[in-house]
């Protein structure tokens, strides 16, 4: 029997091994697809009754179908701009001098005056961070600035640090450290608040950088096999983008938009235009906004209740006071906007579910669905909490 092309599937994939990851584990032979949904799902005989004359049938040949990889929490805006303006600085690196070339190169080709932006920088493999003065060697004439690889600490050189005004004299900002030689000269290494000096002083990326940006990694996550991406710590720009891509037709993942809490007014826009979460369809929605609250473990800037090896006074920074941040999570709370906390250390994590837990006490939800982001070092007293507070 063939189907009238609005009953029959668009698309069937026969002859394989479908991993259905249903309640018994089902290996199937085929499965049907309708309109970007699965139709049927069974042996090649039974998805082959919804062929229709206009259906596209694939051959696998054996091969095997998964379900589409979520990542649940990444940041493709950021990782779009550095892949198409910025120079990767790891983890492929494996010394400073090796770091140094690569720089060089970059600066040869880059116009005098203009930032240079590194990312993903290894201090691990490389063994140390490089310092002002080795990356001043081979961008004289060009403000360099590079992120860690974990997007918490970065590294300038002296122009960029002018452009800051990073001195000696210049105190760590709060939730902030900028690294000193013995002299108390920074040596270029900025820790969280701190790297905001420099990071904020470069020119703001605009909708196109994005767009231009998302298109590449939006193809390489799909070649990858991700088709659903959580977009952590979005910006209106870069949602914008993503707007864009949708109108064109040019979105082939689907996203869920974090919107970044550290956006200025954005939060209050939200809450004036009465948006609450989830808002959007299955391609593109808002569903929470996000702050970072809690910072690195690799970079040693997550706050835990015992310190890191070999550095006694090393607790951790958080990144908010915690009345400040208990203010904008009940506010984004009784509006109706679901919340994200980074939580990575315990002392982290704690107090981020103390945060939700105060916009609780002032308004009861039960299926609130908050999520704490990351929620690395999750003790047994941590996971009660979260299991009481029915926080994801």
């Amino acid at each position: 029997m063939i189907f009238s092309r609005d009953l029959c599937a668009d698309i069937i994939l026969a002859n394989g091994k479908i991993i259905t990851v249903d309640g018994e584990g089902t290996i199937a032979s085929a499965v049907a697809v309708k309109d970007g949904r699965i139709l049927r799902v069974g042996s090649d005989e039974q998805v082959l009754e919804t062929l229709g004359e206009t259906t596209r049938i694939i051959d696998l040949l054996g091969k095997t179908v998964v379900p589409g990889l979520i990542d649940s929490h990444m940041h493709p805006g950021a990782y779009g701009v550095y892949r198409v303006g910025g120079v990767q600085c790891g983890p492929d690196l494996n010394s400073i001098p090796e770091l140094l070339e690569r720089l060089a190169e970059k600066a040869e080709n880059t116009p005098k005056g203009k930032w240079i932006l590194g990312f993903t920088l290894d201090d691990v493999r490389l063994g140390r961070y490089p310092t002002r003065w080795e990356l001043d060697s081979v961008t004289p004439d060009n403000p360099l600035y590079i992120q860690r690889r974990d997007g918490h600490i970065g590294v300038a050189n002296s122009l960029a640090l002018e452009a800051g005004k990073v001195s000696k004299d210049t105190p760590d900002p709060p939730h902030g450290i900028i690294d000193r030689d013995e002299s108390g000269v920074p040596t270029g290494v900025l820790r969280e608040a701190a790297k905001d000096l420099v990071y904020l002083k470069m020119p703001k990326y605009t909708e196109e950088d994005f767009y231009n940006g998302l298109k590449l990694v939006f193809d390489e996550f799909i070649e990858l096999g991700l088709t659903t991406v959580h977009a952590s710590m979005t910006y209106h720009n870069e949602f914008k983008a993503m707007q864009r891509m949708k109108r064109n037709r040019a979105l082939k993942l689907r996203v869920c938009v974090h919107a970044s809490g550290r956006d200025e007014g954005l939060l209050e826009s939200l809450i004036t235009a009465g948006i609450q979460t989830p808002f959007g369809d299955d391609w593109l929605k808002l569903t929470e906004i996000e702050w970072v609250f809690d910072n690195s473990t690799s970079g040693r800037t997550a706050a835990y209740y015992k310190p890191y090896v070999g550095e006694p006074d090393n607790k951790g920074i958080l990144a908010y006071e915690q009345d400040d941040l208990t203010d904008r999570v009940t506010r984004a709370h009784l509006a109706g906007l679901r919340v994200g906390l980074d939580g990575i250390g315990d002392r982290g994590i704690d107090r981020a579910l103390d945060a939700i837990e105060a916009a609780l006490k002032v308004k009861p939800v039960e299926d609130h669905r908050h999520r704490i982001e990351h929620c690395c070092h999750v003790t047994p007293e941590i996971q009660d909490r979260l299991i009481k507070l029915r926080v994801i």
